[in-house]
């Protein structure tokens, strides 16, 4: 489903209340220019990573919010959505915490597909659905970094910068999601008879 568009919002109103953080005329003039212009952008994002509708809306609502009340500390030099999405990333890990869920499921040793020798090439005759489930079975901690290399395009230094991790574990862990994302989607056609099947080899 795609993202349906985002009512453009007051950053400070939140369901729960108004906010307290205050700016200046300018700042907000900038606010304006440098960061709603990403609302589209932050609320996509937002629906990729919670896949329901409402709390999409209140993860990115309460991304902007955040925005704007930390806006006095950004870098006006630097695109500011990298910034937003780390944002959306550390509310998201935050409201994990808070609901007793671990914010980042560790690619464990099942992910380790540096062992796999058979590489399959992925299938084209897919539909989203499909994808979306290969998508969605392996760790999020090499899912997230496949969406934002993948489907936002950000550049290394870019995700590094929104997960906070080295630039080299953003490329390590991007063409382990990678290869972990073709086996899924070469192993759920094999199983519908879309392509024979393959039978993966390790050392």
């Amino acid at each position: 489903m795609p993202p349906r568009p985002l009512a453009r919002p007051e950053p400070w109103q939140t369901r729960q209340g108004r906010g307290h953080a205050t700016m200046s005329e300018s700042d907000a003039n900038e606010f304006e220019r440098t960061v709603v212009v990403h609302l589209e952008a932050v609320y996509r994002l937002a629906l990729r990573l919670c896949r329901n509708i409402e709390a999409a809306e209140d993860l990115a609502q309460e991304a902007v919010l955040q925005a704007w009340r930390s806006f006095h500390r950004f870098d006006r030099t630097r695109n500011a959505r990298p910034w937003l999405y780390g944002i959306v990333f550390h509310v998201r890990q935050n409201d994990q915490r808070r609901r007793g869920r671990d914010p980042v499921v560790d690619a464990g040793p099942a992910a380790n597909v540096d062992l796999v020798i058979y590489d399959p090439p992925t299938p084209a005759t897919l539909t989203d659905e499909e994808i979306l489930a290969a998508f969605n079975a392996i760790p999020t901690q090499l899912s997230e970094i496949v969406l934002l290399a993948d489907l936002e395009e950000l550049s290394y230094r870019e995700i590094a910068t929104v997960l906070d991790i080295p630039i080299g574990t953003v490329m390590s862990r991007l063409s382990r999601g990678r290869k972990l994302l073709r086996r899924e989607l070469a192993a759920y056609a094999g199983r519908h008879g879309l392509v024979p099947r393959a039978v993966d080899l390790e050392i």
